[in-house]
């Protein structure tokens, strides 16, 4: 999704230096980038559902959900995962590999849609 043509430094590196270098890292384990930036959230559509194909263990259950149920989380022009939501929840988050250990789960990610 990012124009960027660089490869990220992992969060493990970022870890093994032992303090937040405050650049705003997109593996920031130490939640500044986050907190400076925020999340985003970008429509799920016909035409853009194959970006989620690179998400382990995530596909989409259109017999059960709406389209309109999912939506990307977006972290510094980054997809770094998908959520179903209802209304006021978000039942389910698939995160990629590269952004688990970065302190995201359900509630923060609903704090930063529904607030």
């Amino acid at each position: 999704m990012s124009n960027q043509n660089y490869k990220a430094v992992p969060a493990e590196i970022h870890r093994k230096r032992g303090s937040c270098c405050k650049s705003s890292c997109i593996h920031c384990p130490y939640g500044y980038t986050l907190k400076k930036l925020g999340l985003k959230f970008k429509d799920v559509t016909e035409k853009n559902k194959e970006e989620s194909c690179e998400i382990e263990g995530f596909s989409f259950d259109l017999d059960l959900y709406s389209i309109d149920d999912y939506k990307f989380i977006v972290l510094k022009d980054f997809i770094c995962g998908i959520i179903r939501k209802d209304k006021l929840f978000v039942r389910e988050l698939f995160l990629l590999n590269e952004f688990q250990d970065q302190g995201l789960d359900k509630p923060l990610v609903e704090s930063y849609y529904f607030y």
